[in-house]
């Protein structure tokens, strides 16, 4: 409430699996986006987001009570695993949430806590396939997968930190969901601004 109160964007990710009051409390926050995970649509079995009724009943509620202005995106994690769902998943989520934007995001693989060098990286080719009127995958990220799938190392030119970052529950600061600085920050200490300021 605080950021969004400052004019920040801020999206408030979720697996889909907290008491169904603080999506209400979401909804009816500052907030401007609230992004769900949902890795397929069949099967409790997969490696990121479970899936499930718990998750289905969380979008189908912030979907029909979505109000004017707030976003709504499902977010896939596209891995080896679940690479055949992609279809059914984007099919899926435009016909029950319509409301709701969907983004599709290859695994990466490399450093970051979420991350695994022993995850295959996924050809991105079914981002430029899938057709889907929720599909919200701008070109330039197709571009940086293609690129980033060819290469053994790929610099994203990531502006984590600078032009967005990750607030943990506590209030510590991350460059991103899963990457922690390399000291430690919290945006409830009186001096954060400074401290923010020196990492420049």
């Amino acid at each position: 409430s605080e950021a969004a109160g400052r004019g920040l964007h801020v999206k408030v990710n979720s697996n889909g699996t907290m008491p169904r009051e603080r999506y209400a409390d979401l909804l009816r926050s500052p907030v401007s986006e609230i992004g769900i995970s949902l890795d397929g649509v069949r099967g409790r079995d997969l490696p990121y987001s479970h899936v499930g009724p718990e998750i289905l009943s969380t979008i189908r509620f912030l979907h029909d009570r979505l109000p004017e202005g707030k976003r709504l995106t499902i977010a896939m994690c596209v891995s080896r695993h679940n690479r055949d769902q992609v279809e059914e998943v984007a099919a899926f989520a435009a016909r029950e949430f319509p409301r709701a934007g969907l983004f599709l995001n290859p695994v990466v693989v490399g450093q970051g806590g979420l991350r695994s060098a022993t995850e295959a990286k996924v050809d991105p080719a079914f981002l430029r396939t899938v057709q889907s009127p929720t599909l919200n995958v701008p070109g330039f990220y197709i571009r940086a997968c293609e690129e980033y799938y060819r290469s053994d190392a790929y610099d994203w030119g990531c502006l984590a930190g600078r032009l967005f970052f990750a607030v943990q529950p506590n209030g510590d600061v991350w460059l991103c969901q899963d990457q922690p600085p390399r000291c430690r920050l919290n945006i409830l200490d009186a001096d954060f601004e400074r401290q923010f300021a020196r990492l420049d």
